[in-house]
């Protein structure tokens, strides 16, 4: 285990450490605002915020923490002559500095093994989280894109509410439709659902859905993911993760019902 130590792995197990303490205030401070509250604009910036509050905690903690990694400087002048004029040591000082490395070297072990365990959860949920957004991005060039009265109406809809025209498609490997993309926005719906609803409910589900990407929630499930995947040991983030979700489907249905959709088609 030895050559996993070192101060980079001692730094990152303490900030480790201090995680647990700055998720647990930011949560606290998350939920102070959350519980007194029914305004779902209100409950999505109080979750972001805390979310921002441990990655901006966790940043400066990293910051003052950092070890140097500098050499320790050479030894010159009549420092080196008077080290080398010391009187070698007693007999039983090697056995003590020995047993001091030992020592050492076992209380840095716990530090080595849990950097260890955090980096396997990190890349697990890494690897969970890329297939997902692999799996959508895929979805979307399967997709087949959709013509005719329902893209004209998604187009009456997307000038009424003022943003641009994204790209409709249907799969049939999907159950609910879906905003897929920043760069080049895609709304996804299921194939089933193209003759399967009354157009009311469809035109609820359309605003929905492009109040998603008015928002550009897409950017900030994926920030909310990397921050669940670095901190996944901690359960204070994953309750954020959820409150945040939560409360931005609730955004969503809000800002449809303004654009003109009806509440019972959602």
């Amino acid at each position: 285990m030895s050559l996993l130590g070192g101060p980079l792995v001692d730094w990152l197990a303490g900030l480790l450490l201090h995680a647990v303490w700055i998720a647990t205030v930011a949560a606290a401070l998350g939920w102070l605002v959350l519980r007194r509250t029914r305004d779902p604009k209100i409950a999505h910036g109080a979750a972001v915020g805390s979310l921002l509050l441990v990655a901006a905690g966790m940043l400066a903690m990293g910051i003052a923490t950092w070890p140097e990694l500098g050499s320790a400087p050479a030894v010159v002048g009549t420092e080196a002559a008077g080290i080398a004029r010391q009187a070698p040591p007693p007999a039983s000082e090697p056995a003590l500095q020995t047993a001091s490395v030992a020592t050492g070297a076992a209380g840095t072990d716990w530090q080595t093994w849990l950097v260890l365990a955090w980096g396997c959860g990190v890349l697990a949920l890494s690897l969970r989280h890329g297939c997902g957004w692999w799996q959508a991005l895929r979805l979307r060039r399967t997709a087949v894109a959709v013509s005719g009265e329902l893209a004209d109406r998604l187009a009456g809809l997307c000038r009424h509410a003022g943003v641009t025209v994204p790209l409709l498609l249907a799969s049939a490997r999907i159950a609910v439709p879906a905003a897929i993309g920043w760069w080049r926005p895609a709304i996804l719906l299921p194939a089933g659902l193209l003759t399967g609803l009354p157009p009311a409910q469809v035109d609820a589900l359309l605003l929905h859905e492009l109040a998603h990407l008015r928002r550009h929630d897409w950017l900030v499930e994926i920030a909310a993911s990397l921050l669940e995947s670095l901190l996944f040991f901690h359960p204070a983030v994953w309750w954020l993760g959820r409150r945040l979700r939560q409360a931005r489907e609730l955004c969503c249905d809000g800002q449809a019902v303004r654009d003109g959709a009806e509440p019972d088609g959602l």
